[in-house]
């Protein structure tokens, strides 16, 4: 049975569970099967009737013309009267669980190159710690960090003929830009105006097409969005919206368990597919490991996203959204419009991926932040103890260890990458003289 409601009325739909925080970025016909056909069709609207859109604060979307709703499997609620000067239809589409077998198989498909990374305890690191810290080192292949296993993935399912288009703070794009070299794919990235110069040279090394943008991340990831949008021939990949990406990164979870019980892994936080991944094999396998997340505290979006996700109150503490842009909108858009920066770049995260939010908000057991002098403290820890140059977003595990109290006899963390800004790799070897 179908539903009408009188013409030249607006209808504002809310898909939360389809697209990301950012007021702007999120245009639902830009969306990839089943979600964008479903929703399509829910509204009996054409696929690709992008001009009837326009986009709205938060998470809706104000449809400028549509007749009838017809009754679809994906939970569409009634459609409630606003002010009788709209319609508020709330979509919801459930977010499917990470496949696990497709995390077991890519224990034994990924590229070897990125398989197997190194993992063991370290006497002086326990020691400085004062805990069992077991590390698993992801910097020791051609990319430097954790990104190239879900890269990989993804990049068996794409079809050649089409351009990768992605936005990346680095290691990200790498990553594309290896396994689109490797399959003969052309890879386009987009990075922000301040990127790591040493991680653009290394996406260019590798044959990517490196674009720079006049404003941040977030900037970097609408342009990116609008020129796929634009050209049929391009594909624009999201880091943390796509299940391959997150699929691949749970192959650490999958070394990690291999090497006996551990009590809390403590994961890095960006945009989520690390730590999802990591947590759907680890919770499915060993269900009393904890998993810890770690936010810099000057970007504290991803922890204030996870807490909405699971209906939880702000953190007493944590940096707060200016209320003077709040008005409704949601956390994410408030963290965008603060102008802190962190030195941990990868992980700095003003926009949460919606869908990634949704996939891991009941996967992770805690979120906590740590400051830049905790992640530099972190790092010249990683230099002394193991011998290992770490970037600020790879050393944020050691960083929460040292700095919280966290629960467990023994613990894990991951150790993420390792491309350094070159001014920050000169003042940490000074350091360590």
């Amino acid at each position: 049975m179908s539903k009408r409601w009188p013409k030249n009325r607006p209808v504002i739909v809310s898909c939360a569970s389809l697209t990301s925080y950012h007021p702007f970025a999120p245009q639902l016909v830009e969306r990839t099967a089943p979600e964008r056909k479903e929703v399509s069709q829910a509204l009996r609207l054409p696929l690709g009737s992008r001009s009837i859109y326009r986009e709205t604060p938060a998470t809706s979307f104000v449809l400028g013309s549509a007749d009838r709703l017809a009754d679809t499997d994906i939970g569409v609620e009634p459609l409630t009267n606003i002010n009788n000067k709209a319609f508020l239809l709330e979509i919801t589409v459930p977010t499917p669980p990470l496949n696990l077998a497709n995390i077991e198989k890519d224990a034994h498909l990924i590229d070897p190159a990125f398989l197997h990374s190194p993992q063991y305890e370290d006497a002086t690191l326990n020691d400085a710690l004062g805990q069992r810290v077991l590390v698993k080192i992801e910097t020791a292949n051609p990319i430097r960090s954790f990104k190239g296993r879900g890269a990989d993935f993804l990049a068996r399912s794409l079809d050649p003929k089409q351009e990768i288009v992605c936005a990346s703070a680095g290691n990200f794009g790498q990553a594309m830009a290896y396994v689109g070299r490797s399959r003969r794919i052309l890879v386009q990235v987009f990075v922000a105006n301040d990127v790591n110069p040493a991680k653009a040279e290394r996406m260019r090394s590798l044959g990517a097409k490196v674009t720079l943008c006049d404003g941040d991340f977030d900037v970097a990831k609408l342009n990116a969005r609008q020129l796929a949008a634009d050209h049929p021939e391009c594909i624009f990949v999201e880091d943390g919206a796509e299940d391959a990406i997150t699929e691949g990164a749970g192959t650490i979870g999958v070394e990690l368990l291999a090497a006996g019980n551990i009590d809390t892994v403590v994961v890095p936080l960006g945009d989520g597919a690390l730590i999802t991944g990591v947590a759907a094999w680890i919770k499915d396998r060993s269900p009393g490991t904890q998993i810890i997340g770690v936010c810099p505290e000057a970007t504290p979006a991803m922890l204030h996203a996870w807490r909405a996700a699971r209906g939880m109150s702000p953190v007493p503490g944590a940096p707060e959204p200016s209320s003077a842009v709040r008005g409704g909108r949601s956390l994410a858009w408030a963290d965008m419009n603060q102008l802190t920066h962190t030195i941990a770049d990868g992980i700095e995260v003003r926009v949460p991926v919606q869908k990634s939010v949704e996939k891991m908000k009941n996967l992770v057991d805690e979120i906590v932040l740590v400051d830049d002098d905790a992640l530099i403290e972190a790092m010249r820890l990683s230099t002394s103890a193991l011998g290992l140059v770490l970037e600020p977003s790879g050393a944020a595990g050691l960083a929460a260890i040292r700095s919280h109290d966290l629960p467990g006899e023994r613990l894990a963390t991951i150790l993420t990458g390792s491309n350094i800004r070159p001014q920050m790799l000169a003042k940490l070897v000074d350091s360590a003289r």
